[in-house]
């Protein structure tokens, strides 16, 4: 998918920037964020950074996994820092971000 020139795959490696800003203590002190820090970094998820710039899914299980990416990353952004959210929120990526939402049904 492909939206205002971004694709997905920017916005899953802009994210996995972002989350860097996440203090390590937190992560560690957190066992739910934690396992949405592990998740969101892991290979598991890994073909969403690197895949083309548009996809589908071809599954329903495939389209729950996507789903349940976008929980690990609610509960990422949550714990970001006030400033790095705000600059998120600012951005193009956020657009992109919320018009996923918007698509799957979560907006």
């Amino acid at each position: 998918m492909i939206y205002a020139g971004f694709s997905i795959k920017s916005l899953f490696i802009y994210l996995n920037e972002l989350i860097t800003y996440i203090p390590e203590s937190l992560i560690e002190e957190d066992s739910a964020l934690f396992e949405a820090y592990k998740n969101f970094s892991g290979n598991r998820f890994r073909k969403y950074f690197e895949s083309s710039d548009s996809f589908g899914f071809s599954s329903d299980e495939e389209k729950k996994e996507f789903v349940r990416l976008l929980h690990n990353i609610d509960i990422l952004l949550d714990r970001l820092p006030d400033q790095k959210l705000e600059e998120f929120a600012k951005s193009e990526h956020y657009d992109i971000y919320k018009k996923i939402l918007r698509n799957l049904g979560f907006v």
